[in-house]
This record gives C-alpha cells, structure tokens and sequence, in this order.
C-alpha cells in the first residue's frame, strides 16, 4: 500500500529516473516521535528544487493529505 502510494505520488511524476531517487520508511515504534499518527518519510535525491516542489505542492491523487517539511541538503 504505501509502495504504491509512494510510486504513484513521487516516482511517476519524475519520470524514468524516478525508481532510483525515491526512498520511504517508517520508524519502528520506539522511534516514533509521534506514535499516534500513521506516516513515513519520503526522501527524494538529486532533483531540482523546481520539481520538487511541483510533487509537493500538487494535491494527492488518491484522497491522502499532505503535511510536508523541506530539508536543504547538509
């Protein structure tokens, strides 16, 4: 379920490339920050800020929300 979502959502819309830029996990529950909210982290390499915020910015096509904080690379 969340590979789909993940596919659809990020790696489609960057194209060709999309597989080998796109990786998702979940903390396990003793990590979880905020245990009582379902969610992961998407992190997406070495595209540009343009496009990245296109994905971010559009509205999930599946009915999900959307609450996204932006890194800058360190």
């Amino acid at each position: 379920m969340v590979d789909k979502f993940v596919v659809t959502q990020f790696e489609r819309k960057l194209g060709v490339e999309g597989r080998d830029k796109v990786l998702w996990f979940k903390n396990w529950p003793g990590l979880q920050s905020v245990g009582g909210v379902e969610h992961i982290h998407v992190l997406v390499r070495n595209i540009d800020r343009e496009k990245l915020d296109q994905i971010i910015d559009a509205p999930f096509t599946n009915g999900h929300s959307s609450i996204c904080e932006r890194k800058s690379e360190i």
